[in-house]
């Protein structure tokens, strides 16, 4: 980290100012003699809050104000930091957050000084954790950006006399020289500033409280979401049972019905058969049998012969 000397940090602003300085004589701003900005590039310039280098993600933040809002075009209802610069081979740049864009959360805490993002990566960090999501928007357009941060790139010592060759946001109404040329002292004064407050903010009890606190409703309301989920999965499980169940045993029914009702069906037609066969047998029955025509005599019974032997004599 920054050497809390503070010839160290005098060497630094020099260094620092000299090289905004140079940038700016490139960029054909208003200089005096003395390598300073003209009153009215300085007073523009002065009307921004000052910035703030980001040890978490490499990148030079600014506050959002309502000059800022009119400045950049920022929309009312956005809220966050904007990012002003950021360093090529830096956190933010390796993780697609570019100058322009305004982080609004992190890991779903809302932002809304630029020293928050240190603070609340930091405190993660000395909890073991690593994984960090950037909520961000974009031209209008919210974004999220996920990054690995470790203890050992956020102590990195970030060289501030180079900040001035940083990837950086410019436009007709910023220009990016002149802006640090105003503040390279405060630059080098605040980051070193920055370090003790933020180790002071996170080991506070008010904000382990409320950050513990704020996790653990999250964590609640996440635990709530999958109980629920689960709650009901079981519950449309055992519905599909019950009603697999019923239309199981409904089906079983409708098929012990059919199954009865065929069984009656055929024992009654069963039933109508016999009795048809039982009626056609008593019906053979009570037929007379025909009796067979006696043999007619085969000679019909001839008259009686006289034995008086011959004609009778006629009587005297």
């Amino acid at each position: 980290m920054i050497n809390n000397n503070g010839i160290a940090a005098a060497q630094r602003g020099k260094r620092l100012a000299a090289h905004m300085g140079a940038a700016a004589l490139a960029l054909g701003l208003p200089m005096l003699a003395n390598g300073v900005l003209a009153p009215a590039a300085q007073a523009q310039a002065s009307r921004l809050p000052k910035p703030y280098v980001s040890r978490a993600i490499d990148a030079t933040l600014m506050e959002i104000t309502p000059q800022v809002r009119s400045t950049f075009g920022i929309r009312p209802n956005v809220q966050g930091v904007l990012v002003i610069s950021s360093d090529p081979n830096g956190i933010a740049a390796q993780n697609r957050i570019v100058p322009g864009d305004i982080i609004t959360d992190v890991r779903g805490r809302r932002v809304r000084d630029p020293i928050d993002v240190d603070t609340y990566v930091l405190y993660w960090l000395k909890q073991g954790d690593s994984a960090f999501q950037f909520g961000g928007n974009r031209g209008g357009q919210s974004y999220t950006s996920d990054a690995q941060i470790t203890l050992a790139l956020f102590e990195a010592v970030i060289d501030l006399a180079i900040i001035g060759s940083w990837n950086a946001f410019s436009s007709s109404s910023f220009s990016y020289s002149e802006y640090y040329e105003v503040y390279s002292t405060t630059i080098v004064e605040e980051y070193s500033y920055s370090e003790t407050l933020i180790e002071e903010t996170i080991t506070s009890e008010s904000f382990v409280t409320e950050i513990t606190e704020e996790y653990s409703e999250e964590t609640t309301e996440v635990t709530t979401e999958e109980t629920t989920e689960e709650t009901t999965e079981e519950t449309t499980e055992e519905t599909t049972e019950e009603t697999s169940e019923e239309t199981t045993e409904e089906t079983s029914e409708e098929s012990s019905e059919e199954s009865s009702e065929e069984e009656t069906t055929e024992e009654e037609s069963s039933e109508e058969e016999a009795s048809e066969e039982s009626e056609e047998e008593e019906a053979e029955e009570e037929e007379p049998e025909e009796e067979e025509p006696e043999e007619e005599e085969a000679e019909e019974e001839e008259p009686e012969e006289d034995d008086s032997g011959g004609d009778e004599e006629p009587e005297l």
